[in-house]
């Protein structure tokens, strides 16, 4: 159980991003500050990591093991739980309009987060060390983003 919430915390942490395309071409038509967008974004990320914590919940319970079964399924626990969730958040954060300045740079981290949630979809767990979450974890950090980038 213990490895399951701490990968859907971790994960967490990174979930902001999925999208076919940039952020520019998604998002609202007028741009944010980037205090606005910072603020927007750590509200989607909190919003997010609540829903992924009481999803994870909802699937341990459910496992027939309960809570003693999670870290067999810790796999299955990221990919229904924990991917889904970074990929509906990455769509809203996508949607968010980067300010102007920074859409390179918004785009590049929402890339980043949108490409760690396939792998987690593909790969579970073991994604977790091989996927893109270190370096959106780093740019959402040096971009000010406190939530999406530190939610443990």
């Amino acid at each position: 159980m213990y490895r399951l919430i701490m990968a859907i915390g971790m994960v967490a942490a990174t979930c902001l991003v999925f999208g076919c395309g940039s952020a520019a071409e998604e998002s609202s038509s007028t741009p944010l500050t980037k205090a606005q967008f910072i603020k927007q974004a750590d509200q989607i990320c909190a919003k997010s990591a609540k829903e992924r914590e009481a999803a994870a919940a909802s699937f341990i319970k459910a496992l027939p093991g309960g809570a003693a079964d999670a870290e067999a399924h810790l796999d299955e626990g990221v990919k229904q739980v924990v991917a889904p969730s970074m990929k509906e958040e990455a769509t809203k954060l996508a949607a968010l309009a980067a300010p102007e300045n920074d859409v390179a740079e918004v785009s590049r981290m929402i890339e980043n987060l949108s490409k760690a949630s396939e792998v987690l979809a593909e790969d579970g767990s073991k994604g977790l060390s091989g996927s893109s979450l270190p370096a959106f974890e780093g740019e959402a950090s040096a971009y000010g983003l406190k939530i999406c980038s530190n939610p443990y």
